[in-house]
């Protein structure tokens, strides 16, 4: 059956409007149901059925068929059917692309506010610290001297230098220990022991 069959003389309009009624009750239930089978959800495959039909709506005035409409308009459902399953890959490649920056850059703001948090925790312990337990902890710990050179700088003798640490290295674990979360005492006790 072709569009012209079921044109007649007359408004064509308003006999496409007829016309297209009879095609979308006789057609629509069968469409719906092929669909389904493919898509395998009945809000997809109602939502198809009638872009199908909408589709075919908008072409009415102008469509030619030499075959038949039957075969026109199940190939126009598959070819939606096939559209929506490159729409859903696009859309969850695009979802998870965002999904992986969104998460990409709130990690880095995480990191960044608990390494600030991390920082005023440690600056609280070494304030607990006596002045030549800060002096030693800070000149090894943060900036890196060696037991040595840090000795010299405080006029000081190696095995002095040395008590201090482990003093400190105790005050600030126990500080720690009381005013964080396990988890993160595991962080500070590795940055400890450098």
């Amino acid at each position: 059956m072709s569009i012209h069959d079921l044109q007649q003389d007359g408004s064509v309009q308003q006999e496409a409007g007829k016309s297209f009624t009879e095609v979308y009750r006789q057609y629509s239930p069968q469409i719906y149901l092929n669909v389904l089978k493919m898509v395998k959800d009945a809000d997809t495959a109602e939502e198809i059925t009638q872009e199908v039909f909408t589709s075919l709506w908008q072409r009415w005035d102008n469509l030619q068929i030499d075959k038949s409409l039957e075969g026109y308009i199940y190939r126009m459902s598959a070819n939606k059917v096939y559209d929506f399953f490159r729409r859903l890959k696009s859309d969850r490649a695009m979802e998870a692309h965002f999904v992986a920056l969104a998460v990409e850059h709130y990690s880095h703001i995480e990191e960044a506010l608990q390494i600030r948090e991390n920082e005023q925790l440690l600056h609280q312990a070494i304030e607990q610290l006596t002045p030549q337990q800060q002096k030693a902890y800070l000149l090894c710990k943060t900036q890196g001297y060696s037991y040595k050179e840090a000795a010299e700088m405080m006029g000081i003798s190696v095995h002095t230098l040395k008590e201090y640490l482990v003093k400190a290295n105790q005050t600030v674990r126990n500080y720690l220990i009381t005013n964080i979360d396990k988890t993160l005492v595991l962080l500070f006790w590795v940055i400890i022991k450098k």
